[in-house]
């Protein structure tokens, strides 16, 4: 915008010099002239502001990071099941409630704050033991560790809780490379539907898998159940085998047992080149390299794995990895001649919620991943009453330590003031384990808003 420009007209006096009364009035004739082009300005300016934003924004509104006392948004769980008998504890169901066989509990409601909703779900059988949170919907997951052979065979259902479409991506990474198999790109997904894909036929692999689900358009959830073959552990058994978030260059392993028989720690490479991951132990006295297990080399778009047994010495541990390149993991654990998988965490400071199996004896596992920092863990009964005083413990720095919950404890809240504390869970149960991780809530959108022309 532009203004003309005009000329100055001299006034001249009698005496060729100003009066004192002309000096007087110069100053109130000038703010007099400014304001009356600068208001005028100002209103044009706060009017194209407010076009602009118009113009930009998209109907369906930007992601918040709620603030407590904020307004509320809406925050979704799903459940996925996929093995008989699970059950389920959540913040809108008695917890023990039973699961239906084929279809996924889905979680919905209005929160504010860190008022956040939990839900997990678990299954036992007669020598085996599985659990898992139930998560909220999102764009990337990886799942390491599934097996596509017909000894160990792997579902993976891929839910879309939400009112539009999705669309998923899936690419499958083995200890040979990438698998070829064909319409694994473009899937659609109905809204309120899901998609279950048979890894042994849609992915044969005789090596462990690593998955990667990318939702092009949408948010979708992952439930990946495992199954063992009695001609490799024993009788069969069924486990869910977590969702991990995006690959990164850091990340921290937790919900580890003390003990184990054996433990593998499989990393995804999804790049194209070899990548050096150096493997960090967590322990109760400080943070060292595993002895024989310091490093792993892992080729371009592959699997590599790694005994990590070494690291286990009976104290409460978590796996620390580091790489130029980003990854994805987890460590595979067998306790009881049961499987069990660590889960890959974020620090943060805050609280955060988990619903228990009812009759296990579980307990918090928190790491400090720099300085140290203070937590404090709540047990609640299945009338979500407290059960006891919190309990308030100081981690070193580099350290970890385990906090045992108290017998019938059906839900847990954590809350921490450091975000390089990292929390998980690990839980006995008959002669299974199983393990879960303390996840910040998610960053979830506002409700839709709608402008006019669209």
């Amino acid at each position: 915008m532009s203004r003309s420009r005009g000329r100055r007209t001299a006034v001249k006096t009698s005496t060729g010099a100003r009066s004192a009364a002309s000096r007087r009035f110069e100053p109130a004739l000038t703010r007099s002239v400014t304001a009356g082009w600068l208001l005028p300005v100002l209103i044009l300016l706060v009017l194209s502001c407010l076009v602009l934003m118009a113009l930009v924004t998209s109907p369906q509104g930007r992601p918040v990071r709620l603030v407590p006392g904020a307004a509320s948004s809406t925050q979704t769980l799903v459940c996925g099941g996929g093995i008989p008998g699970t059950q389920l504890v959540t913040t809108a169901t008695p917890a023990g409630a039973a699961a239906a066989p084929d279809q996924p509990m889905v979680i919905s409601g209005e929160v504010a704050g860190e008022d956040r909703k939990f839900a997990s779900q678990w299954a036992q059988g007669p020598s085996s033991f599985a659990f898992s949170t139930c998560p909220e919907p999102r764009a990337d997951w990886w799942v390491i560790g599934a097996g596509g052979s017909q000894t160990h065979p792997s579902r993976m259902v891929i839910d879309n809780p939400r009112s539009g479409t999705a669309i998923v991506d899936i690419l499958a990474l083995s200890g040979s490379g990438p698998v070829a198999a064909p319409g694994l790109r473009g899937i659609t997904i109905d809204p309120g539907q899901r998609l279950v894909v048979d890894l042994a036929q849609m992915i044969p692999s005789a090596s462990d898998l690593a998955l990667r689900v990318r939702a092009t358009r949408g948010l979708v959830t992952v439930t990946t159940i495992e199954e063992w073959s009695h001609t490799v552990i024993g009788k069969p058994r069924s486990e869910w085998v977590p969702g991990q978030p995006a690959a990164a260059r850091e990340l921290v392993i937790t919900g580890l047992p003390p003990q184990t028989k054996r433990a593998s720690l499989i990393v995804a490479n999804p790049t194209d080149s070899e990548v050096i991951v150096k493997v960090l132990a967590i322990g109760s006295s400080g943070t060292l390299a595993p002895k024989g297990a310091a490093n792993l080399s892992v080729p371009a778009a592959s699997v590599g794995t790694l005994d990590v047994s070494s690291a286990f010495d009976g104290k409460p541990i978590a796996l620390k990895l580091l790489s130029e390149s980003p990854v994805s993991a987890t460590v595979r654990s067998v306790v009881q001649g049961d499987q069990t998988y660590g889960q890959v965490a974020t620090g943060f400071a805050g609280s955060s919620q988990m619903g228990l199996p009812l009759g296990a004896q579980s307990k918090v596992i928190v790491s400090s991943l720099g300085r140290s920092g203070q937590l404090q863990v709540q047990a609640f009964d299945q009338t979500r009453q407290p059960l006891g005083e919190p309990i308030s413990r100081t981690v070193d720095a580099g350290t970890t330590l385990a906090i045992d919950l108290p017998a019938g404890a059906a839900a847990v809240r954590v809350s921490g003031d450091s975000p390089n504390l990292v929390s998980g869970l690990f839980a006995l149960h008959g002669k299974g384990a199983s393990s879960g991780a303390f996840q910040p809530p998610a960053e979830v959108s506002g409700r839709p808003k709608v402008l006019p022309g669209w």
